[in-house]
């Protein structure tokens, strides 16, 4: 209760995880001992750390604090947004572009011009700080230019602290800060392990940061395995002419033109924003670039140079390999790599295997959740010994061979052109590490593939058709026993996350691991054993550690965790749910309640604790308790923020629920979410019948075909013909049919292939207002073309196209309700705040005496107390009241 009443935050600690042992033989280990810091001490020293020392004597560690904020070195330019909101910066920019003149490689000239334009950057700044600081001081009094300043600070501090969610306009100052904060603390790297020893000493940090990294993308020297022979697709020749073609401006336009915002920059400073707002005078120098790069590839070796920014994979990281290389590449290269990807994208769903569900179109993560999850329910029913094995790779892209890479995609049949042009973007890679801010070291590269390079996810899936190839040969010889139905292949792959389907016995586990191997041996792939899980079914204990040993891995048990989703066989429980609510619990820390307003806090949960539980409602059903809790941790959040006092929840959560034109807030219900989700499941399972996923379903469930074509759709019951069965649009012909239950086939009888004489039969003749009916009938059949040899396709009837969405599933199971007139509350051209007041002033919820005494509160009096006449309500006080009368008079005149 102090902690959270005092808005403290923990600042983390770096070394060991306990700060207290017990000292006895089975200790008992506690982390008792930790610093905690107010914002404002956060935001005054924001490179504060902490360090758990070692032990001596006490059963208490001791934890040190280091407030040095001292320069780890050169730190980058970058380009900042606000500049773009400077009168006449962008003209400015413009004539400045068009004066360079530079000499030299023409696919290089972008990349000069940026220099050039950078240094003219950096001297306009320091006169611009400077000219800031003096206006400062000068327009304190004059609130609307001071208001445009701050503005600019807003925009600073929400390009820094990444959050996109938060409306302009709603300013939250002190949130942007604390975020941002926070995120320069959690990335830091004040020590680390060296040679055995943590060590804070910023000099052996870099070099062994800068060690490590040039290590990692030099290729290890010896002979690699062949793929020639292999089973693999083959690009079609006419779609690899395709991909040699020149770059069209209505190619490029779209590239510039949707560069991601708010994305940190590359070694060249210049962000997307950046990039939208110039896209018109750097046109021409961008499709010379990019005319240079048809014929000769990337020869300026600046468009390949990269700023490695170090991500920690958890709290309190110091070893060197915990941390995630994050590359941040220029922006011309990113043009030039969009591109390539683009063209790439188009032709990779006909060459991956459905194996790989990664980064390809069409293909969801959730197909590779539900692969798993179908294959450990059938393993799981089964008497057959059964294995899963999950693997864990070593910085798999950082380790992609790239002669391995050339093979694959020389096998597929791309053209030499393409082929040289990837070869051109991999191998003129550099590197220099971003380490707290400062950067160090410059080197280049031998192998891997960029992470933050848009072409890197799609090689990567071109690379891990080698293990798709290895297997299904393997399969072929009969090396490899096929656990799976027939057709099937007994891997699955998500970009690193391969998991093995495999016969529980031993031989079987050594010829896997001789395939992994040999893919290893080819690939340059690494996987880390000691990381890797094997799974069980209908195999003895003493028989499953026996494969653990050999194959140097651990024994998993189930329910696991297999791409942010739980893999397991039996029914979903509550406690699946778990690391969801605490991960939202967690995401709604002390402070930034305090910090945002309530209107923040409303954008907040529509825009990201909504989306925290998303990934596991399109994956499974959520039990009614769980939507109750997260329920009541949104609406306590929203009206409450992190205060413990007492707050009054306005308006019904049913109410805030619905859309805004409807008079809600628009955040979700989240049980008619997972509905749709789950609706979009039952959708699939008619149109995605070639999918893995639906294969394993029809295994383990008995799922028969639905066709629309006559064949098993009822010509009364079924909506296959209007908006409505045929027995609610003409009920009386219903009840007089001889075969209610008949299908569309039955039903009709056709004369002739294409020209159809619909007619029905009856238990009797037809009275007048039957008659009537039948011609209505006979009026729609006769619009209907009927073709025996196609199957009719399902059509969902929500959206317009017939296609399904969530959204429009979730439209159509909100209850209906007409607009009420508080959305007008969100189209005023005033702060979110008022809007927001307007919108439960429009309810009738604003906390009026006469609400107060509905909400049983004591009051002496419900008469107004501004004007001793009538009952205070919501219309009395903002409208009829004396005193409104002359604040509205006021405003008028």
């Amino acid at each position: 209760m102090t902690v959270d009443a005092y808005e403290l935050e923990e600042i983390l600690t770096s070394g060991k995880t306990f700060t207290w042992s017990n000292g006895q033989n089975h200790p008992t280990l506690s982390r008792l001992d930790r610093f905690l810091a107010s914002g404002r001490c956060l935001r005054m020293y924001p490179e504060v750390s902490g360090t758990v020392g070692g032990k001596v004597v006490s059963n208490h560690w001791p934890i040190f604090l280091d407030t040095r904020s001292g320069s780890w070195g050169h730190k980058p330019f970058r380009f900042e947004n606000w500049w773009l909101k400077e009168e006449g910066f962008q003209e400015m920019m413009k004539t400045w572009w068009e004066e360079f003149t530079v000499q030299g490689q023409v696919g290089g000239c972008v990349a000069m011009k940026l220099k050039l334009l950078k240094k003219k950057l950096i001297e306009w700044v320091k006169l611009k700080k400077a000219a800031n600081a003096a206006q400062r001081s000068l327009l304190r009094m004059a609130a609307c230019d001071l208001r445009s300043l701050v503005a600019r600070e807003h925009i600073v501090w929400k390009q820094r602290a990444r959050y996109k969610w938060l409306k302009e306009g709603d300013a939250n100052f002190l949130f942007f800060h604390a975020i941002a904060f926070a995120r320069r603390r959690s990335n830091r790297a004040n020590s680390l392990i060296v040679n055995g020893e943590l060590t804070f000493d910023r000099e052996a940090i870099t070099n062994v940061v800068v060690e490590f990294y040039a290590s990692l993308y030099t290729a290890e020297p010896g002979p690699r395995h062949s793929m020639e022979g292999m089973p693999i697709a083959s690009l079609n020749p006419d779609k690899a002419r395709w991909m040699e073609t020149h770059f069209s401006l209505e190619e490029i336009e779209p590239v510039v033109k949707t560069f991601p915002m708010d994305k940190a920059p590359g070694p060249d400073g210049f962000n997307g924003e950046f990039f939208r707002a110039s896209s018109e005078f750097m046109k021409t120098d961008v499709i010379e670039m990019l005319n240079d790069f048809y014929y000769r590839g990337i020869e300026y070796r600046s468009l390949g140079a990269s700023l490695i920014a170090l991500l920690p994979k958890k709290e309190g990281v110091e070893n060197i390999r915990d941390f995630r290389p994050i590359s941040l590449i220029s922006g011309p290269y990113k043009i030039v790599a969009r591109i390539l990807a683009g063209r790439l994208k188009i032709v990779l769903p006909d060459l991956i295997s459905k194996e790989q569900n990664g980064f390809i179109p069409s293909r969801q993560i959730r197909d590779a959740a539900m692969v798993i999850h179908e294959v450990a329910d059938h393993f799981a029913k089964s008497e057959e010994p059964r294995i899963i094995l999950k693997l864990d790779s070593k910085k798999a892209f950082d380790r992609v061979d790239w002669d391995f890479l050339e093979a694959i995609m020389r096998q597929i049949g791309f053209g030499e052109r393409w082929i040289g042009w990837i070869r051109s973007c991999v191998e003129n890679a550099s590197f220099s590490l971003l380490v707290n801010g400062g950067v160090f070291g410059h080197f280049g590269s031998s192998r891997g593939l960029r992470q933050g390079d848009p072409l890197s996810p799609f090689l990567f899936n071109i690379m891990g058709e080698g293990l798709t190839s290895l297997v299904k040969a393997a399969l072929e010889v009969g090396w490899l026993t096929n656990v799976l139905p027939e057709g099937l292949i007994p891997s699955s792959q998500f970009a690193d996350d391969i998991i093995i389907f495999g016969e529980g016995t031993l031989d079987q586990v050594e010829k896997w691991k001789s395939v992994i191997t040999l893919f290893e041996f080819g690939s340059g792939q690494k996987v880390n054993w000691s990381k890797t899980k094997v799974f069980e079914f209908n195999i003895d204990h003493e028989v499953l550690q026996e494969f653990a040993t050999m194959l140097g891995c651990s024994v998993g048990t189930l329910p696991s965790e297999y791409l942010g989703l739980p893999l397991f066989h039996s029914r979903v429980s509550k406690s699946l749910w778990c690391s969801v609510v605490e991960k939202i619990q967690k995401c709604l820390s002390i402070w930034k309640g305090k910090m945002l307003s309530k209107v923040g806090r409303l954008i907040l949960i529509r825009a990201c604790l909504s989306g925290i539980p998303m990934h596991y409602l399109s994956f499974m059903h959520c039990p009614p308790s769980v939507v109750k809790e997260l329920e009541r941790i949104y609406r306590t959040f929203l009206w409450k923020g992190a205060t413990e006092d007492f707050k009054y929840h306005l308006v019904n959560w049913r109410k805030v629920c619905l859309p805004k034109d409807k008079g809600g807030l628009g955040i979700h219900r989240i049980a008619l979410v997972n509905k749709a989700f789950m609706l979009k499941w039952c959708w699939r399972i008619n149109m995605d019948k070639s999918a893995i996923w639906y294969n394993l379903v029809t295994l383990n469930f008995r799922v028969e075909e639905i066709t629309l074509g006559g064949h098993h759709t009822l010509f009364w019951r079924d909506i296959w013909l209007g908006s409505a069965p045929l027995r609610i649009s003409h009920p009386f012909l219903y009840r007089v049919a001889i075969l209610p239950d008949a299908t569309v086939l039955e039903a009709l009888e056709s004369n002739q292939p294409h020209n159809m004489d619909w007619t029905c039969v009856f238990r009797r003749e037809l009275r007048d207002d039957e008659g009537i009916s039948l011609s209505s009938l006979e009026s729609l059949l006769g619009s209907f073309y009927k073709d025996d040899d196609k199957l009719d396709s399902l059509i969902w009837s929500p959206s317009t196209d017939g296609y399904f969405t969530v959204a429009s599933a979730y439209n159509a199971l909100l209850p209906s309700s007409v607009a009420h007139v508080s959305r007008r509350a969100w189209q005023l051209r005033t702060p979110p705040k008022v809007q927001f007041f307007i919108w439960s002033a429009l309810h009738g919820k604003i906390l009026t005496r006469d609400v107060l005494a509905r909400r049983s509160q004591q009051l002496n009096s419900l008469i107004c107390p501004l004007f001793n006449a009538w009952m205070e309500t919501a219309d009395h006080l903002l409208l009829s009241c004396e005193y409104t009368w002359k604040i509205w008079a006021w405003f008028v005149e």
